[in-house]
């Protein structure tokens, strides 16, 4: 219920760059809300009002990220990071199948998607795996770690590693518990920070 508080906005995006700016090793991922602005796609959350100040804050951070540490999926050892997840049907769908049996060159490949392949909700700034109905790429191989989903603590379920914790209600009371994890990148195991 913010749509007309620039000010809100402008203080976000200066946070986020004084922590880019104090960890310029993080990786970033792109999710729908980042994506919604740079393509102007209207969403829930969408405001036309700070539009433009979302849309040359985010291309000023952007800047600000070393060249490629900011992308829709990042692999490590035997996690997937993205913000929805990597899933079968994306993969099926818009990977040629030559690439299938290399999680490397498969991530590689999505990473140069546009719009035109990535807004839709199987791809991995929108998929929810959490509901179950959706099957993610690799899950015997791999684990994802994602976000998209408000929920109330971490949990792994269905192959993935829900932790969007961070979220709120209209009326900025947290949906989660506000608490960030350590993930081991070869065994998938977690505990909180």
């Amino acid at each position: 219920n913010q749509p007309y508080n620039l000010d809100l906005y402008d203080s976000m995006f200066q946070s986020v760059m004084e922590f880019q700016k104090k960890h310029p090793d993080t990786l970033w991922c792109y999710g729908n809300h980042d994506c919604s602005y740079l393509w102007r796609k209207r969403e829930s959350g969408y405001s036309d009002s700070a539009a433009n100040l979302v849309n040359m804050r985010l291309n000023q951070l952007i800047r600000e990220i070393p060249e490629g540490n900011i992308k829709y999926l990042f692999r490590r050892d035997r996690l997937i990071f993205s913000h929805g997840g990597l899933t079968a049907p994306f993969v099926q769908d818009y990977v040629p199948d030559s690439l299938w049996d290399n999680i490397d060159l498969t991530i590689d490949y999505i990473n140069t998607l546009g719009a035109s392949h990535i807004w839709n909700d199987i791809s991995p700034i929108w998929a929810r795996p959490q509901y179950g109905r959706i099957q993610l790429w690799m899950k015997d191989q791999y684990v994802q770690v994602v976000g998209h989903t408000p929920v109330e603590q971490v949990y792994k379920q269905y192959g993935a590693v829900s932790t969007d914790v961070y979220s709120t209600r209209p009326d900025m009371t947290p949906i989660g518990n506000q608490k960030m994890i350590i993930i081991d990148s070869e065994t998938a195991e977690w505990k909180y920070a």
